[in-house]
């Protein structure tokens, strides 16, 4: 699959997920809105990190493309899939991911 191809609430699933990898369920408050923004109050600066790692490889991302979107902060969920959906060199199925 070379494009991606995620619905939004495909996608939120996804983000749900990352997230939820560094903390325990009952510290983390799923989002529930495509337009809802990255908590970076509830991720601390290490769980941010990893967050990003696992987007640039899942979706080929160039680590330096990564660090100049971040760098902007604006982490609504709508924003980081535009920036992936733009970004992209590799992509997978909602189901394969």
């Amino acid at each position: 699959m070379s494009t991606f191809t995620f619905t939004d609430e495909e996608f939120l699933k996804v983000i749900n997920s990352l997230c939820r990898i560094d903390l325990d369920a009952d510290e983390y408050t799923p989002l529930k809105s495509i337009n809802d923004e990255l908590n970076l109050d509830e991720l601390d600066s290490l769980s941010m990190t990893v967050f990003f790692i696992w987007i640039v490889h899942l979706f080929g991302i160039s680590e330096s493309v990564m660090r100049e979107f971040v760098s902007k902060r604006n982490f609504t969920i709508k924003k980081i899939k535009e920036f992936i959906t733009n970004e992209a060199t590799k992509t997978y199925s909602y189901a394969d991911a």
